[in-house]
């Protein structure tokens, strides 16, 4: 939503829209060139950067060092921008109603008001500015900057009620009671304080800073400001003393500077600050209880446990924003203070650029719009070489960098609002629920489904560059049940909850899972295997028999097969029909995909089920130690071409045509996916397969006027923005032709899925 628009460019949206600039640039009105790809590999981020300079390579994995970023400043052929990252620094405050440095005497954090007081003392731009000389972005909630959209309104820049304002924190402590009666420069208890009767001074706070330079230097600064109002504080210093931690553990502190990783959905308001996880070692370590050791915020938790355990999508947001503004626009239960800023570097020859949030250069839609204006492929340098090329068990990004080029998983997520989840190889998805009728031990009756609907158009390409055929629902279950096989894999833990799987068409699968997890839609996708072109390379042919007697083998009778095997695909099954008379799971117990589940009552006697289970070890620098030319078959938007390993090496790769997304045109710069049904809630007409676009409109022409005459080549502008830097003959410039490219094709629709 746009919230604000400043009234010139209100007024230069509208004449750039009045003209009709279309007819002069033909050339834009289609769509833009789009490259092939060289990944080559360095063996450190140092030398990467070099090949940078020299320009050997268009732009770099990673971030850069702050020398890097000065240096890349000063060079002229070089454009600089920033991303803020998903994490969160913070001043962590101790609710609970006391700690053990102060037995029986209330804690003054426990106090709101007292809290909020602390929020005002706190220069958020000042430690933003001078501790982090602008590497960052403040926070006011726990919520990443690239998840803005589900911050409440109180939370935003101007809004929030608690920034730094002194006057206010002066009045916030008298209104809690805390005054300094001498004065001695020391705040006195209010009258009657438990445990401190009398008004005595207060007992000095109890600060632990953790030992980075910059959270150190804003725990510094913090204790300076709390001496300015006569609020004594002890720091203390990591390393941690007597082997034990006094924040996470003991919660013997009042401030503690800490820091999370946020991810890109706000599950950290019920992770971090729910009462569930508040316990020795647990997450939470900031609510507290009350006198009666009673959790002291009951009515966020319920709002907290809204967002995870949801229905959809609209609902968990409308959980966040109103968990996120009682517990910070109200109970203030913490201080967020900044998300660090990374900063990115690509020579002027590549435009189109994509600085996706919170990653960097190293994007899908990078490789999708950015071209290099000489011709021939962009070339991205990796801060290492690949140390294994294996998509079930590469664990490093720079591993990655190559492996995601070829192999996807089913959505895809706006590059500037990660909070935004969108169409990919699946047009469309449903989160519903299933009943278990023999559910384990301490597992609920009703379990999470979800369904998605594929695209009909996600071409695979073999690794010598030719057209196969189409992606469908048989490719993603041979994947799933290949990954659950191995529980040692990097991607094991997005299908250890799959239950099991049923194949509705040829384009449409449904995953039942073993718990009730709205969020599980975004696990059972990556790694996407090519189930007819590798099955008999990967697996053997097994069978295992099972008996009935008339009377065992009920409906919804469950057991497990005399097997070890994992069941990767069934096969024949004489005369049985999977889904219909029987059905393979995977159980908590033991993992194993061999157990079955009877469907309807069988008659007596004895049934043989025919399956591929694993014939090969699936490690290997290349998946089961077999070469990529046996292996990679992609439905991603590249195909490789030569791949030589190690220091000095390169992964090639060429477009494919066969690729869902066209080739994105000029003038897409807010990659907003719009549903023909809002929301992206299934219509009555169509119901579980909604269908939309992208559209170049309001959106995108907003973002590439606000950058308008900002440049990225000299000292970095956060203005320049490089989504709207797409005229080749002046790069590194967002000028008219720039704007122009974007309102000449305005109202221009693609990427819609074919009719199913």
């Amino acid at each position: 939503m746009i919230k604000k628009i400043s009234v010139f460019v209100i007024a230069f949206i509208m004449a750039m829209l009045m003209v009709p600039i279309h007819t002069v640039f033909l050339v834009n009105t289609i769509g833009g060139p789009r490259s092939d790809v060289d990944i080559l590999f360095y063996g450190n981020q140092a030398s990467a950067y070099a090949a940078l300079k020299t320009g050997e390579v268009d732009f770099i994995q990673g971030s850069l060092t702050y020398e890097q970023r000065l240096d890349a400043e000063e060079d002229s052929e070089l454009c600089v921008a920033a991303y803020s990252e998903n994490g969160m620094y913070e001043f962590d405050l101790n609710n609970n109603y006391t700690i053990h440095t102060y037995p029986g005497v209330r804690n003054p954090l426990y106090v709101k008001e007292f809290r909020r007081a602390l929020s005002c003392m706190v220069d958020k731009d000042y430690i933003v500015n001078s501790i982090l000389g602008g590497s960052a972005g403040a926070l006011n909630v726990p919520i990443s900057l690239n998840c803005i959209s589900w911050w409440p309104d109180c939370a935003l820049p101007g809004n929030y009620p608690w920034q730094y304002n002194m006057t206010k924190a002066a009045e916030q402590l008298a209104i809690a009671g805390f005054v300094d009666l001498e004065p001695d420069g020391i705040m006195n208890y209010p009258d009657a304080w438990p445990g401190r009767p009398g008004q005595p001074n207060m007992d000095p706070l109890i600060m632990w800073r953790a030992g980075e330079d910059e959270r150190l230097a804003a725990g510094t600064y913090f204790a300076t400001q709390l001496a300015a109002f006569g609020i004594p504080c002890t720091t203390f210093t990591e390393p941690w003393i007597c082997g034990f931690h006094p924040v996470f553990d003991d919660r013997n502190y009042h401030i503690y500077t800490g820091g999370w990783s946020l991810g890109r959905y706000p599950t950290f308001l019920y992770y971090g600050f729910h009462s569930n996880f508040w316990f020795e070692g647990g997450s939470n370590y900031v609510t507290g209880m009350n006198s009666s050791n009673l959790p002291n915020y009951p009515d966020y938790d319920e709002l907290a446990h809204e967002i995870v355990y949801t229905d959809s999508v609209e609902s968990a947001r409308t959980a966040a924003e109103a968990a996120a503004e009682l517990g910070w626009c109200d109970y203030v239960f913490n201080i967020p203070l900044w998300s660090y800023s990374s900063f990115v570097a690509w020579r002027k020859t590549m435009t189109c650029v994509i600085n996706q949030a919170n990653y960097g250069l190293d994007n899908a839609y990078q490789f999708l719009n950015a071209y290099n204006t000489l011709g021939g492929p962009i070339k991205m340098g990796t801060v290492h070489a690949p140390k294994v090329l294996n998509p079930l068990y590469s664990t490093w990004y720079y591993d990655y960098a190559v492996l995601d080029r070829i192999f996807e998983g089913l959505m895809m997520v706006n590059p500037y609002d990660l909070g935004t989840d969108q169409p990919g190889a699946a047009q469309d998805w449903e989160v519903g629920t299933w009943i278990d009728p023999n559910p384990g031990p301490d597992e609920p009756t009703e379990k999470t489904k979800v369904t998605y609907y594929l695209r009909e158009d996600c071409g695979l390409i073999a690794p010598n560059g030719s057209y196969i055929r189409n992606l469908n629902a048989y490719d993603l279950e041979f994947s799933c049940w290949y990954t659950y096989a191995f529980d040692d894999s990097w991607n094991w833990a997005d299908y250890m909850d799959v239950h099991h799987s049923v194949v509705v068409d040829d384009y449409t699968i449904e995953y039942y899972f073993d718990d009730s997890r709205f969020w599980r839609y975004t696990s059972p996708q990556y790694p996407i295997l090519a189930k007819t072109e590798l099955v008999n390379k990967l697996c053997n042919v097994s069978s295992v028999s099972f008996a009935s007697d008339g009377a065992n083998c009920t409906v919804d009778t469950q057991f497990k097969l005399s097997t070890s095997d994992q069941i990767v695909q069934v096969m024949g099954t004489g005369g049985l029909v999977e889904g219909v008379d029987f059905a393979v799971f995977g159980g908590y117990e033991d993992y194993e995909h061999n157990w079955i589940w009877i469907l309807r009552n069988l008659p007596a006697g004895t049934y043989t089920i025919n399956y591929y289970t694993p014939s090969l070890d699936p490690h290997g620098y290349y998946l089961a130690g077999l070469d990529w030319t046996e292996t990679w078959y992609s439905f991603g938007p590249f195909y490789p071409t030569d791949i030589v390993p190690g220091v000095g090496g390169h992964a090639s790769f060429n477009k494919n045509p066969y690729y869902w997304m066209p080739t994105p045109p000029l003038g897409e710069t807010d990659w907003r996916w719009i549903w023909e049904t809002p929301g992206g809630v299934p219509g009555p007409e169509n119901p579980g397969r909604d269908s939309g676009y992208f559209k170049i409109e309001i959106y995108d022409v907003v973002k590439a006027t606000a950058s308008y005459c900002h440049i990225g080549f000299e000292e970095y502008d956060p203005r320049y923005f490089p989504g709207a830097d797409l005229d080749m003959l002046d790069i590194g410039h967002v000028g008219i032709y720039d704007v122009v490219s974007t309102t000449g094709q305005y109202g221009y629709k693609w990427g819609i899925p074919p009719d199913r």
